[in-house]
């Protein structure tokens, strides 16, 4: 019950906050049209829904004051003018009182009132909050992708790795423009698009120059995945815990802080780093000390990581996914597909459990032994931990084995038997669907049956390639398409029904047959056989494999259910108070807040129209109407602080500043335009032409406004 209360509590600060800066825009324009004497007949927030009455309404002196059914916007209602055009033609002598009765000067401070007051207010909350301390995120990198995907979907190495940025790496300056906050390294980035980075950076006590001299230049790559240029940093995670699953009545609760981890004092440190602090612990007790409203205590729990750690109750095996170039683990003699099954002489039980093991290692000798197998054989390396962006690595991959034949059970983290074995499962039998659910899994297996490695001809470069997945256009979303999977998920989990010249037709464990053209086997086809299970499709230390299961028996289903192993952590990204360091830095924060959101947003608009090659903007994925903003407010005011929700408020308000301002007839820009043309001609434009334009402008900015809440509708259903 207090969880609904809380939410509805969320949902009505966001209405009131988005009402607020409706609300202030309409006031200026009343403030105004009052201090001309312009009579108001109407002061509405929101928009009537058909002929229905506003559900809230109150008459005092001559203007009736409204809340209405829609609260996407507002308007003032004036005698002579409306923010909504009539249609009707104006009377030959106005009255007195008329909007159309005042002077240019009068009627383009009316028109200027709402910008205006959406301005000073704005402006007026941010200084308020950088007096208290501006909440930002702040420029730390939380993280290096080491490879990010381009507009094609292709796997490339990011900007990031390649200036060579490291974990907890503080960006000062991008292209020279001091940067304060992610957000206004972000925007550097992005409009550095097309041109070479120059970065400075803080790390530890020495401010660095990246890309260093003589290093080849580096640009911004444009990210697929957002629609825009990258460096292809993450955020930092703070110490506040965003999420606590499966936590014991008095244990660890949402936004609690961990300041300390087994004694150790990690208050300074960043969320990335406290999970690496707590990953040796996964599966024991930890004792954690904790603050929760400026009073700490310390508690006792058992650390099962930060994804619930499902395939190691579970019990899958493990295996090599990937060996980055230059890793520590394939200088030691590890290949892509050896199966790990114990680090240091432990046995592992699954994918975190082995990243656990290696983790506490790493930290008290800088070095691990790794026991796999090979084609059946054991190999063991020692494996020395390599500086990887600022974090120690052994440079592994780890991939969970939930496809094809399982060469090895690993244990339960408890030693005894892990719930594939329980299930039935023996080594040699081939998992063929794996089915997630919220809590549980479906799973599918044969026994019985040879596996079989056929080449597929691809080394890791066009295996990448014939592995991604193809998306289609938003409008073909639209209409139901999605996009074509890659060759693993299009293979794996098949039967071999037909041979032809030119296709094999494959049977699905679920649905209808698929016809695949013979060229995405290689040399794989005249290997497969009809009856052969496609188990699974990867990557094997000579390259890309199909393992065929030949042979096997019936399929075998269960549906797997482990109970948790403890208490799953995570972190999530914070803002927290700006480190100004005097009045003048606070100042500067606040006035290059503004301009960034003022001007900067305007000169972003033509890169809506350019190519990612060009430093183009995906307008589909980063353009937000009403629904997105409402949804962000909420946010803001759930999981970050009432400062980080008056903070995007001042932002809401500062876009609707330019948004107003735009030269659209229906706009207040665009009406500023019209005023400036009559004055200029020295006299009114024809009535017809006023209502054409006013319509015109209700048809762009409706078609806008329909568009851009499309775009918010469809991300609430994850198609945008």
């Amino acid at each position: 019950m207090l969880d609904i209360l809380a939410y509805i509590g969320y949902v009505l600060m966001a209405l009131l906050g988005f009402g607020f800066v409706i609300a202030i825009h309409e006031f200026g324009h009343f403030i105004f049209a009052k201090w001309a004497g312009v009579k108001v007949e109407r002061f509405s927030i929101g928009f009537p829904l058909w002929r229905l009455p506003p559900p809230l309404s109150k008459q005092w002196g001559e203007t009736l004051y409204t809340i209405d059914w829609l609260p996407l916007g507002g308007f003032v209602k004036m005698v002579g003018q409306e923010d909504v055009p009539s249609g009707e033609g104006q009377p030959a002598v106005p009255d007195p009182r008329s909007y159309l009765a005042k002077s240019a000067g009068w009627k383009a401070a009316i028109l200027l009132g709402g910008v205006l007051f959406n301005l000073i207010s704005s402006y007026a909350i941010l200084l308020g909050l950088v007096a208290w301390g501006m909440p930002v995120f702040h420029p730390v990198v939380g993280d290096v992708e080491p490879v990010a995907v381009d507009q094609r979907g292709l796997r490339v190495e990011s900007p990031a790795a390649k200036l060579g940025l490291k974990r907890n790496d503080r960006l000062l300056t991008v292209n020279g423009e001091q940067v304060r906050s992610f957000d206004d390294v972000m925007t550097a980035v992005i409009f550095s698009g097309g041109e070479p980075l120059d970065l400075s950076v803080k790390r530890g006590d020495e401010v660095i120059r990246l890309p260093a001299s003589g290093a080849a230049p580096v640009e911004p790559i444009y990210d697929g995945r957002f629609g825009r240029p990258s460096l292809g940093i993450g955020f930092p995670w703070s110490n506040r815990v965003i999420l606590a699953l499966d936590a014991p009545e008095d244990g660890i609760r949402r936004f609690d802080r961990i300041v300390a981890i087994a004694g150790a004092d990690v208050s300074g440190l960043i969320g990335q780093d406290l999970q690496d602090r707590l990953q040796p612990h996964f599966g024991k007790p930890v004792t954690l000390t904790i603050e929760r409203g400026g009073t700490r205590r310390e508690l006792t729990l058992t650390y099962a990581g930060e994804d619930t750690a499902f395939e190691v109750r579970a019990g899958l095996p493990v295996a090599i996914g990937d060996l980055p170039a230059g890793s520590a683990a394939a200088a030691a003699g590890l290949r892509v597909g050896d199966w790990v099954v114990a680090v240091d002489g432990s046995a592992i039980a699954g994918l975190q459990h082995f990243l656990a093991q290696v983790r506490a290692a790493i930290e008290s000798k800088g070095w691990c032994e790794i026991a796999a197998q090979r084609d059946g054989q054991p190999v063991v390396a020692r494996v020395e931990a390599l500086d990887s962006f600022g974090v120690k690595r052994v440079g592994i991959v780890p991939r969970p084995v939930h496809r094809g034949a399982l060469t090895v059970l690993p244990p339960a983290l408890s030693g005894g038997p892990s719930e594939l074995s329980r299930a039935g499962l023996k080594p040699g039998d081939a998992l063929v669907s794996w089915q997630r659910g919220e809590s549980s899994v479906d799973i599918a297996w044969v026994s019985g049956g040879t596996a079989v490695l056929l080449p597929l001809g691809l080394d890791q470069a066009a295996w990448r390639e014939a592995n991604r997945w193809h998306d289609v256009g938003l409008l073909r979303k639209l209409i139901g398409e999605k996009p074509a999977p890659g060759l693993a998920e299009l293979l794996a989990g098949t039967t071999v029904v037909e041979k032809r010249d030119t296709a094999i037709v494959l049977k699905p464990l679920e649905g209808e047959s698929r016809v695949v053209p013979t060229d995405r086997f290689g040399p794989a086809f005249a290997g497969l056989q009809a009856g052969d299970w496609i188990a699974d499709a990867r990557m094997a230390s000579d390259g890309a494999v199909i393992e065929v299961v030949r042979g096997a028996g019936e399929v075998r289903r269960a549906k797997l259910d482990p109970p948790p192993l403890g208490t799953t952590i995570l972190f999530e990204r914070e803002e927290l108070p700006y480190q100004a360091t005097g009045w003048g830095d606070r100042i500067d924060l606040v006035n290059d807040a503004a301009y960034n959101l003022v001007v900067k947003s305007l000169m972003l608009l033509p890169r809506l129209f350019r190519s990612p090659e060009d430093g183009g903007v995906d307008a589909n994925k980063s353009l937000t109407g009403p629904i997105g903003i409402f949804r962000e407010l909420k946010a803001r005011a759930e999981l970050m602080g009432f400062d980080s929700f008056l903070k995007l408020i001042a932002l809401v308000g500062l876009n609707l500043f330019i948004v107003n301002l735009l030269p659209i007839p229906i706009t207040d820009g665009g009406q500023l335009l019209m005023l400036g043309v009559e004055t200029a001609i020295r006299r009114p434009l024809p009535m017809w032409l006023r209502n054409g334009l006013m319509y015109i402008g209700v048809g762009l900015v409706g078609a806008l406004f329909i568009y851009i809440c499309g775009l918010d509708i469809l991300r609430l259903f994850g198609i945008a």
